[in-house]
């Protein structure tokens, strides 16, 4: 793996269903940005799926192979955008965070995390993946994932923003486009 890993990476954080891939997509085209998925990039270098479920068995060993991918993938020359999550649900369905040297090691230049109502979000798990939870655990999740990716923005020392599903677009452009032009 490349040792000074200086990548110019924008990442978009959210829990399961939120909508990452679908608001990175949009910038994409809208910026001419390339988009990848972490679980996507894992899955280049990884013959085995991450289960429909959404749990992890191994959270350490999937951010090995995801900083391998980014590593092999990825040039220094471009900023990207890169949707995944700062928490994970392990095997026992236990709120997980992903260890912070992996976004360290990824180069990122700043952090945003899109958020949205509970139950939108458990409506599209249950019409996506046929997976349910409590609002409750939904609402723990998302305030975990929100709080952790503070707390790494913060360690790293690059610039956050919480972005709510709802918001207009130009919003999260502006933000992106002040990170590119810095």
């Amino acid at each position: 793996m490349n040792s000074d890993f200086d990548k110019k990476v924008i990442f978009v954080g959210g829990i399961h269903g939120v909508g990452k891939t679908t608001l990175c997509e949009e910038i994409s085209k809208k910026i001419s940005l390339k988009h990848y998925s972490a679980s996507e990039l894992i899955s280049n270098l990884k013959s085995e799926n991450i289960t429909k479920n959404k749990e992890v068995s191994n959270v350490r060993e999937n951010q090995n192979i995801l900083l391998e991918s980014v590593d092999r993938y990825l040039n220094n020359e471009e900023y990207y955008l890169l949707d995944g999550h700062f928490c994970l649900l392990n095997r026992d369905e236990n709120i997980v965070e992903v260890p912070f040297n992996t976004f360290r090691l990824l180069g990122l230049k700043a952090i945003i995390v899109l958020v949205d109502h509970e139950s939108q979000i458990l409506k599209r798990l249950v019409d996506r993946d046929a997976k349910s939870y409590s609002i409750d655990f939904m609402k723990e999740f998302q305030k975990k994932e929100i709080y952790y990716a503070k707390e790494v923005a913060i360690r790293i020392g690059v610039r956050y923003k919480v972005i709510n599903k709802t918001s207009d677009v130009n919003e999260t452009l502006e933000f992106i486009t002040s990170i590119i032009n810095k």
